[in-house]
C-alpha cells in the first residue's frame, strides 16, 4: 500500500472505530469465502463467462479484506509489533513450505 492509502485507511478506521471496523472485516471476509467458493464452482463447470466474472468478483473481494487489514494495522495497535508480525509470516510460511517437501518425500 502506499504512504497515501495507508493515510486514508487511517483516517477512515479512525472516524468508523475499532468495533465497527472488526465487525465489517469479518463481513468483507464472508464475502470473500463466497467469491472464492463461485470461482472454483465456475472452474469446475469450465464456463468462461461464469470464471470471468467470478474472477472479477474475486479481485473485488480480496481487494476489500486488504482494506480492512491495512485499516486495523494503520489504526489500532492490533498489528503495531511489525517485527513480531513479519516472524509471525515467515514461521507459517517456512511451516508450510516444510510440509510441501514432506508431501514430495512421501510420493
Amino acid at each position: 500500500m502506499t504512504p497515501e492509502q495507508k493515510c486514508k485507511c487511517r483516517q477512515i478506521y479512525s472516524y468508523y472505530g475499532r468495533d465497527s471496523q472488526l465487525r465489517q472485516l469479518a463481513e468483507e471476509c464472508a464475502e470473500l469465502i463466497q467469491a472464492v467458493t463461485k470461482l472454483s464452482r465456475a472452474y469446475e463447470r469450465g464456463d468462461d463467462v461464469d470464471c470471468f466474472k467470478a474472477e472479477v468478483s474475486l479481485r473485488e473481494e480480496v481487494a476489500d479484506v486488504t482494506i480492512m487489514l491495512s485499516q486495523l494495522r494503520e489504526g489500532c495497535m492490533l498489528f503495531e509489533n511489525k517485527t513480531g508480525m513479519s516472524a509471525l509470516i515467515s514461521r507459517k510460511l517456512d511451516r508450510q513450505l516444510e510440509r510441501i517437501r514432506k508431501e514430495m518425500e512421501e510420493r
